[in-house]
């Protein structure tokens, strides 16, 4: 499912700082030969912000989410010849939490298994 509008993600490590959270997830989707799970994004520095940057912070390791909105921008240092991404979210809903496992939203449940990455 990759990072994008609507993909579905596991939480592993939350960091607030100040106004953002800097959050550690992970996407993946199911290889349907396999029927084995396979990741297709993980990053260390996704970067929650404004409303979205306060209520990542009540997050946990393991909680699931799904994003509602998000964008990816790039940067190249000339000196070093390097790019860096950058991955932002700006909206999601908790789906469940290993604390609170009915914080799904009702309107946001999904009842076709293969299309949910967890």
């Amino acid at each position: 499912m990759a990072f994008r509008n609507g993909s579905y993600a596991t939480v592993w490590e939350v960091k607030p700082k100040g106004d953002l959270c800097q959050v550690e997830l992970s996407t993946s989707r199911k290889n349907k030969e396999t029927g084995q799970y396979v990741t297709d994004f993980a990053d260390k520095f996704v970067l929650f912000c404004g409303e979205a940057g306060k209520k990542a912070q009540d997050l946990n390791p393991k909680d699931r989410i799904q994003i509602k909105e998000c964008s990816v921008c790039n940067t190249y240092d000339k000196e070093r010849k390097i790019k860096f991404w950058n991955s932002y979210v700006y909206d999601f809903d908790i789906l469940s939490s290993r604390h609170n496992d009915d914080a799904a939203p009702a309107n946001n449940t999904n009842d076709n298994d293969d299309d949910m990455p967890f």
